[in-house]
């Protein structure tokens, strides 16, 4: 090899110097004729933590060897919920808490193979916020427990009736007595038109998944909004106090004063109160998960059918009760009177009082 600015003669240095790396610079950067690849090593030293029921993503890693690599499990079980692709994904929904050990394979092009153990740990979620809203018949919104929503007027001078949570608490309907819906944190999803109403409007209640609601007249009509469907109203004579949906969110259930209850669509009824029992008249109802539901009197007396909670009201008991809502979370439940104080029961956490908006017209439970 020659280069036209080395010439005969004395040369000069920094020309010397550029040829020699010129020179040496094939040598230097071609690999060895014959040179093995670096060992293969799986570089991934530990696994990210996960959540219980959230999803779930790592990458496993490699270097060396002779690519592409191939990943399998090398012994055992993977922990529950999860999957390792060929590809080095570990993904899945984690089913359970606890730390679990993961032998791990890496394989190359060549053959060679590689294996480590990692530990992948998942923890329970944290409890959901819980909360508990009530309204006072001025209207007033009032809130116990855990939720964006602040106290503070809902509808302001309308004669308030009924309230319906969100699943997730971050917003309330409330229903006056004239068929109107008023959205605190949620859009309305619509309002009996008054032509339509029979009798006044005196419960909400919501679906499970939040999409929707019912509206439930003195007179036992009900009114389906969002992707509520109807089914069926009360017979006539009867005066109906209270709705609710089962938790699967099929049909739903409408209480009498008088201690009766109607089942619609996939609501299963499982008896009312007779006369002699009833103390006082009934105020409201609800549904537990794992079917069944409970009844309240106007006396704080509760009533269990189905496979409702057996668990009662500590004493005292409330002496007044207006309204009764299920705990989001567990099968407890909320037993609230006009001034507001809230009765727990079961695996209802204690949130407080609402006598902030006394004398209150309604209440819902949500987290």
């Amino acid at each position: 090899m020659s280069f036209p600015f080395c010439r005969r003669g004395r040369a000069r240095p920094g020309r010397l110097f550029l040829a020699s790396l010129l020179l040496a610079a094939p040598a230097a950067l071609a690999p060895p004729a014959g040179a093995a690849p670096a060992p293969l090593t799986l570089t991934t030293a530990g696994l990210p933590g996960g959540v219980v029921g959230a999803t779930y993503v790592a990458v496993l890693a490699a270097s060396g060897g002779t690519p592409p690599y191939s990943w399998s499990v090398a012994s055992g079980p993977l922990p529950s919920g999860l999957l390792l692709t060929s590809a080095g994904v570990l993904a899945g929904v984690p089913g359970a808490a606890g730390a679990a050990g993961i032998a791990v394979r890496v394989t190359d092009a060549s053959g060679a193979t590689t294996v480590r153990n990692l530990t992948f740990s998942a923890v329970a979620p944290p409890p959901p916020p819980e909360a508990l809203f009530g309204v006072s018949q001025a209207g007033a919104l009032v809130v116990a427990g855990s939720s964006p929503l602040a106290s503070g007027p809902a509808a302001p001078g309308a004669p308030v009736v009924g309230l319906a949570a969100t699943p997730s608490g971050s917003g309330v309907w409330a229903a006056t007595a004239e068929g109107r819906v008023l959205g605190v944190g949620v859009a309305s999803l619509g309002s009996v038109a008054a032509a339509r109403l029979r009798g006044r409007i005196v419960a909400i209640a919501a679906l499970p998944d939040g999409a929707g609601y019912y509206l439930l007249s003195s007179r036992g009509h009900v009114y389906a909004f969002g992707v509520a469907r109807g089914h069926g109203t009360v017979a006539r004579g009867a005066r109906a106090v209270g709705i609710a949906v089962p938790t699967n969110g099929h049909g739903y259930l409408v209480a009498c004063a008088d201690g009766r209850v109607f089942a619609f669509g996939g609501a299963r009824n499982s008896g009312g109160v007779v006369r002699r029992h009833r103390a006082g008249a009934i105020v409201g109802i609800a549904t537990l998960p794992g079917g069944g539901y409970l009844l309240v009197s106007a006396r704080g007396r509760i009533f269990r059918f189905g496979a409702a909670v057996t668990v009662v009201l500590p004493s005292p008991r409330p002496t007044s009760a207006v309204a009764i809502a299920a705990a989001p979370v567990g099968r407890g439940y909320y037993v609230v009177a006009a001034d507001g104080s809230v009765f727990a029961a079961g695996s209802a956490r204690q949130l407080g009082s609402l006598g902030a908006a006394a004398p209150l017209a309604a209440v819902a439970a949500a987290a």
